[in-house]
């Protein structure tokens, strides 16, 4: 999505994911018939340098992202260009059901409805879209994915790429680099929910051979952090221990979250039920996958699958990736690299096509 043109057609590509709390770059390359790692690198981000989407502080965030290219502790950066995303929550996504029309008549029918379901001026916006197939049970109907972001947003990371003084080939959606990295191709006919558990906030994406769905929550790890610390009696930190140590295996930390936990399997649920309301019995969600920093807590994967009644795994971005020589990324951080990942692979696979 928001792709820009490029005079050269170089393979390797940073892949740059800025989150709420933290920035992880990883760059890959095609070596034959392997997908070798080149190097990643992850740092916390301050407060402050990210509001509501928009780099507010870009000079600064760049200082940060060349630290972190020079001081890379595995591997080594050497891409010229760079692909990132922007958080869902500040992204807005729709599926629509269109017919089969030109490319003018498509541009003009995609335009016309991002102005009536957006609550934002079409010149405030940057505004692409994609023809994903067929529409279910509709033989003369395509769905068609219409991404619009805030062009203040977009600006923000322009102006960062300048600051860098690297060659951006791409901005596009979380959601779409976190499934590039998750779905193996014994998947890719499934259908099911990937849920990117952050900091702050949680993305659902719904996979049926191409995004289908979305949509963002503002709840994401560090709302058990604060569960946990506010019934303990400790700091932030010992509460995070907890968290990622024992997880929900202990009874007092699962009695701490009840509430949390209640609320995101609402949610989960919430987006299945709208899904399969509304899609062919065959093609109903089978599968949850969790990704993102917040993915590990010990205990949350059978939690989920007792409640959905679904398989429910923890992805691995890493898994169709050759790490060495490098040293591999604790399995605990894994990942939360999934965005950057699919990012950096994007660049690969257009080079490739």
């Amino acid at each position: 999505m928001l792709k820009q043109d490029l005079v050269y057609k170089q393979k390797d590509c940073l892949g740059l994911d800025i989150g709420a709390s933290s920035i992880k770059i990883v760059q890959l390359k095609k070596k034959k018939n392997l997908t070798k790692l080149v190097g990643y690198e992850s740092r916390k981000l301050p407060d402050n340098l990210v509001i509501e989407g928009i780099i507010s502080e870009p000079k600064t965030v760049a200082e940060l992202i060349k630290k972190m290219m020079t001081e890379v502790k595995e591997g080594k950066f050497t891409a010229e260009k760079v692909i990132a995303s922007i958080p869902d929550t500040n992204v807005f996504i729709r599926v629509l059901e269109l017919p089969n029309l030109s490319g003018k008549e498509l541009k003009e029918a995609v335009m016309w409805e991002a102005d009536q379901s957006i609550p934002m001026a079409p010149t405030d916006l940057v505004v692409d879209f994609q023809v994903l197939g067929p529409s279910a049970g509709k033989d003369d109907m395509n769905d068609v994915l219409l991404v619009a972001a805030p062009r203040a947003i977009v600006n923000s990371y322009v102006q960062l790429f300048q600051f860098l003084g690297l060659k951006p080939e791409a901005i596009e959606m979380s959601l779409s680099a976190v499934i590039r990295a998750l779905i193996s191709n014994k998947e890719k006919n499934e259908v099911m929910l990937v849920a990117d558990i952050g900091a702050k906030s949680t993305n659902f994406g719904v996979y049926d051979n191409a995004l289908r769905f979305s949509d963002s929550v503002d709840f994401g790890g560090d709302a058990f952090t604060g569960s946990i610390a506010k019934s303990f009696g400790v700091s932030e930190e010992q509460a995070e221990e907890k968290k990622i140590g024992t997880g929900l295996h202990d009874q007092k930390i699962l009695d701490a979250v009840k509430s949390d936990l209640a609320n995101f399997e609402s949610e989960i649920k919430k987006v299945i039920r709208y899904h399969d309301e509304r899609t062919n019995e065959e093609r109903r969600i089978t599968k949850i996958i969790l990704c993102g920093g917040s993915a590990n807590v010990p205990g949350l994967t059978e939690y989920l699958a007792e409640k959905s009644g679904l398989e429910v795994k923890i992805g691995n971005p890493w898994v169709n990736i050759d790490t060495y020589p490098l040293k591999q990324v604790p399995k605990k951080e894994a990942p939360a690299f999934a965005n950057a990942i699919g990012l950096s692979l994007r660049g690969i696979l257009e080079a490739d096509s």
